[in-house]
C-alpha cells in the first residue's frame, strides 16, 4: 500500500520541498492564508496552492524553483504593487516601498507583512507598518554582502484583521 512509482516518488519529493517552506514561513502563512483556510488549516492551503501552481518545475530529473510564482498570502483585499526596493549590505536592511493612497476595497489602516531573505540572512514585519507609511524598513538577521540577491514576499492584512491580499514577490540585488 506504498506506492512506488516514478510519479509517486516525484510528488512525494515535491511535497517534501513545499513541506520545507511552509515550516520556514509558518506563522506568516497562518495570517497569509487566513481569509481562504475555511474548512482546511492555513498551513494546509498553502500547500495546496503551492503544490498545484508552476513554482516548482520538474527539469532534468530534479525539482527547480521559481520563487516568483511561490504563494505566501491568498484573500480578496486587493493587491498592491511595489514601487521601490533597496537592499543596504552596511545596515543588513531592505526597505520597501508602496503607494501610500488606498484604492478599490484597500484602507489607509491596512498592515503590511513582509518576508524576506537570502542563503543566509532573513527577516519579516508582522504587521508594524500601515499602508499610509509607504515605506518600511526591514532588518535581516544575519550579514547580507554586495552581491547578494534578496528574495521576498509583501501582502497587506486589512485593519480588522479579515481580508488578505494576494502577495506579491520582490528581489533586489545588494
Amino acid at each position: 500500500a506504498n506506492p512506488q512509482t516514478d510519479a509517486q516518488m516525484k510528488q512525494r519529493s515535491k511535497f517534501d520541498i513545499v513541506l520545507g517552506f511552509a515550516r520556514i514561513f509558518g506563522a506568516t502563512i497562518r495570517v497569509g492564508f487566513k481569509e481562504v483556510a475555511t474548512t482546511i488549516s492555513e498551513y494546509n492551503a498553502f500547500m495546496s496552492e503551492n503544490m498545484l501552481n508552476d513554482f516548482l518545475a520538474y527539469v532534468s530529473n530534479a525539482w527547480v524553483s521559481d520563487p516568483s510564482k511561490m504563494i505566501v498570502a491568498k484573500g480578496s483585499l486587493d493587491t498592491t504593487d511595489y514601487t521601490a526596493i533597496t537592499a543596504n549590505a552596511s545596515a543588513n536592511t531592505v526597505t520597501l516601498s508602496w503607494s501610500a493612497t488606498a484604492s478599490g476595497n484597500q484602507s489607509n489602516g491596512d498592515k503590511l507583512y513582509v518576508v524576506c531573505g537570502t542563503d543566509t540572512a532573513g527577516g519579516g514585519d508582522s504587521g508594524s507598518y500601515s499602508r499610509n507609511s509607504a515605506t518600511a524598513t526591514i532588518a535581516l538577521n544575519g550579514d547580507i554582502v554586495t552581491s547578494d540577491v534578496v528574495n521576498g514576499y509583501f501582502f497587506f492584512v486589512s485593519a480588522d484583521g479579515r481580508k488578505v491580499s494576494e502577495s506579491k514577490f520582490f528581489t533586489v540585488t545588494v
